[in-house]
């Protein structure tokens, strides 16, 4: 019988009871297209129809029932999202035009989409028919496509050196003790790694979370957040690119970004996704970030401890050691070359200070210039008037990430800093900073706590208040 309606009812009468009784053909079309929505979903059609249900949706604005098919159709089909933004935008309607939500029935399938309600790949959660009962059993459920997998983690260092404590530590503690990321009700586990600029906080996070894989069997995200504050475009793109990589088309990720925050929860809840977040530089956008349920877990890497986390395992990333400093160097120039000049090597690797990055830029100048001698690289090192420049090599450099530091101090603290600079020594009594800046020794020790808090200035241990 539909196959053969043909345009609106009894066109172009006008005739008062002809209208009556068109308008009451034309409800029982719309009532038997519902019907055949509802069968045609029992029955696993929900891809062949999405198409023609978008056309009636379009149709029949106000018509909750095409709507509620249509949603089924789409989240069965894997599309959750777009789901998601045809009750979104019903509500939309109903709110402009009527004043009123959508009914309940269209509210709760609302929901069970938001929540991966497995009822709804099976036949109880069809939508109502004509009567208002629910559908009927399906011969063969229809079952959705999987979600995605994403996997956005930078590639895994092959001469990743050292820092056994600190990964069994990290991995320990965002795996669980029971190798269980969290379960319902425990908090989300946050796993904070701090430290100075080149020390390795992001190839520490990454490598462990490339072996924290089969822990995480639904998936890993990765954003870089330098420069991204709490609020403006950037950070609503990070949400926005997270929502693409688990499977939402790009063109219905929501506008806003509390939309975007709810419907990235809402896709992580009950998966177990490793998040992790680098280079981030308060708690704010952090928060934005994080997810709603304890069973994905997050990693957060910055220059300062981000303890305003609550729950945050802060883990505080220090220098290389010098025997690994030289097995570094080894890996990367080359075992013969090193052995055969022990003497410089450990002497570049004093110059590095244990910094990962320095030491990987003087490790790859030596092995692209197989002719030079360590002595060599030694005695440019040795020059302390340019010694900052010879840590560059091929976009990796030490003077860019120390002007980002100290470019984001504050006036007092940047003032500090290059007061000591006229010191000729590495290391000075905390009560040089009030003589320098010619305030009190209390104010002069909270500028002191900024530069240390900022990773510019360490405190020598059992110094007696020194700092170096």
């Amino acid at each position: 019988a539909l196959g053969l309606w043909r345009g609106p009812a009894l066109l172009g009468l006008d005739s008062d009871p002809v209208r009556r009784g068109a308008t009451l053909l034309d409800e029982q079309r719309l009532t038997a297209l519902e019907e055949l929505a509802r069968l045609d979903l029992a029955l696993g059609r929900h891809a062949e129809m999405t198409g023609e249900l978008f056309a009636l949706a379009a149709a029949e604005p106000l018509r909750e029932g095409l709507h509620a098919s249509l949603m089924l159709a789409l989240y069965r089909s894997g599309r959750q999202a777009e789901a998601l933004e045809v009750y979104r935008r019903l509500r939309s309607v109903f709110d402009t035009e009527l004043g009123i939500e959508p009914g309940r029935a269209l509210q709760d399938l609302e929901a069970a989409v938001l929540n991966r309600d497995p009822s709804l790949d099976a036949a109880g959660a069809a939508p109502a028919g004509p009567s208002g009962g629910r559908a009927v059993a399906q011969p063969s459920p229809a079952s959705a496509a999987g979600p995605v997998r994403p996997e956005q983690l930078p590639s895994d260092l092959p001469d990743f050196t050292g820092r056994g404590e600190y990964l069994t530590e990290l991995t320990e503690f965002l795996a669980g003790p029971d190798g269980v990321s969290g379960r319902a009700g425990e908090p989300v586990r946050i796993a904070g790694i701090c430290g100075k600029d080149g020390v390795g906080k992001s190839s520490l996070a990454v490598h462990a979370a490339h072996r924290l894989r089969e822990r995480f069997p639904d998936g890993r995200l990765y954003a870089a957040m330098e420069g991204l504050g709490a609020g403006g475009d950037a950070l609503s793109g990070v949400l926005a690119g997270f929502l693409r990589a688990l499977g939402v088309p790009a063109h219905t990720v929501p506008e806003g970004r509390g939309e975007r925050q709810a419907l990235y929860r809402s896709l992580l809840a009950g998966r177990r996704v490793l998040i992790v977040l680098d280079d981030a530089a308060d708690e704010t956008a952090v928060r934005e970030l994080l997810p709603g349920d304890a069973c994905s877990a997050v990693v957060v890497t910055g220059r300062y401890p981000l303890t305003g986390l609550p729950g945050i395992r802060q883990i505080r990333l220090d220098v290389l050691d010098e025997a690994h400093s030289v097995e570094l160097l080894t890996r990367i120039a080359g075992a013969e070359r090193i052995a055969g000049q022990l003497p410089a090597a450990l002497e570049l690797a004093e110059f590095c200070g244990g910094l990962p990055l320095a030491l990987r830029v003087v490790g790859a100048r030596l092995a692209c210039r197989p002719h030079w001698t360590l002595d060599r690289l030694v005695r440019r090192f040795r020059d302390e008037a340019g010694r900052l420049d010879e840590f560059s090599y091929c976009g990796m450099e030490l003077r860019s990430h120390i002007t980002l530091a100290y470019r984001a101090l504050d006036p007092e603290p940047a003032r500090l800093l290059r007061l000591l600079t006229l010191l000729d020594t590495a290391e000075f009594p905390g009560w040089t900073a009030a003589a320098l800046l010619g305030t009190d020794p209390a104010g002069a020790e909270d500028v002191v706590e900024e530069l240390v808090h900022s990773q510019l200035l360490d405190l020598v241990p059992g110094g007696g208040g020194g700092v170096g």
